[in-house]
């Protein structure tokens, strides 16, 4: 008698990527830190998103000891990126009794500037915004700072932060670090939530306290992924 179970369903290929020589991610990077600076750059960069798709087709048992791997590889290579990037630093936002951790890209040039910050959805990371958009806006003369809140990578993995419904007492304290930050234009800053961030950055633009909108010109905008 045949049964109705269907099979185990194997996983992809790459999932196996940084526990094995051969694997695209680890090969990607292995063959970037043998190359020249800027093919290095380019090539932790590529790195990095293999490391990143492996971690999230991976999540179907959270389990896995190859999911934390993947995690801090591509961390690990997409840091060793920027550090080759001009005015693109790591930050450490202080949030209850922990920090949250993000990126701010500085803009050329002197004077304040308009500000994006970003934030990512659900099963997104802070290292992901770099791609879509933190790194454009830095070039069109924003400054951009990029974080992880609860519930995301660098917040659950470092910190055990668990993802929470009230926006504005995430986007508070970010705000509060970004506004002591020299160079930012307090009354040019938008607020930018990709997937389920948008409904954070709605909670908080819905505020009106000083934490969540210290120039009165807080901006909300929300993207949804389409095509999922």
């Amino acid at each position: 008698m045949k049964s109705s179970q269907p099979p185990p369903r194997s996983p992809p290929a790459t999932t196996t990527a940084g526990t094995t020589p051969g694997c695209p991610a680890k090969r990607l990077e292995v063959e970037a830190r043998a190359s020249h600076p800027v093919s290095a750059r380019d090539g932790l960069l590529r790195a990095s998103t293999y490391y990143r798709a492996v971690e999230f087709f991976l999540q179907g048992d959270p389990h896995d000891p190859r999911i934390d791997h993947a995690y801090r590889r591509g961390v690990a290579c997409f840091r060793d990126a920027i550090a080759h990037l001009p005015g693109i630093t790591r930050v450490e936002i202080p949030y209850e009794d922990a920090v949250l951790h993000g990126y701010f890209c500085r803009a050329a040039g002197e004077g304040p500037k308009p500000t994006l910050v970003m934030h990512n959805g659900f099963d997104g990371g802070v290292e992901e915004l770099h791609f879509f958009g933190a790194v454009g806006g830095q070039e069109r003369g924003y400054h951009v700072l990029t974080f992880d809140g609860p519930g995301q990578p660098a917040a659950i993995r470092r910190n055990g932060l668990t993802l929470r419904p009230d926006g504005e007492n995430v986007v508070g304290p970010v705000l509060d670090f970004l506004t002591q930050h020299p160079g930012v234009d307090h009354a040019r800053i938008a607020l930018l939530g990709v997937s389920l961030a948008m409904g954070v950055t709605k909670a908080a633009c819905c505020q009106k306290d000083r934490r969540t909108d210290p120039a009165g010109l807080i901006v909300g905008a929300a993207v949804q992924r389409r095509g999922r």
